[in-house]
């Protein structure tokens, strides 16, 4: 519990340094998740790809 109520404290901070709404803020910040999650995400399939042009080569 007390991680999230640091977080939502930073949060807050940042609102206010900002001036930005919190719903705003929190939803930029969980784009910015989805998009690393997707990221993430190529960068496996990628890898699966290179994986398979080798073993064709070989």
């Amino acid at each position: 519990m007390d991680r999230i109520e640091d977080l939502i404290g930073r949060i807050k901070i940042l609102c206010e340094r900002y001036e930005a709404e919190e719903g705003e803020l929190i939803r930029n910040i969980v784009k910015g998740i989805e998009l690393e999650e997707k990221l993430d995400k190529v960068e496996e399939l990628l890898r699966e790809i290179e994986g398979e042009l080798k073993n064709r080569e070989e």
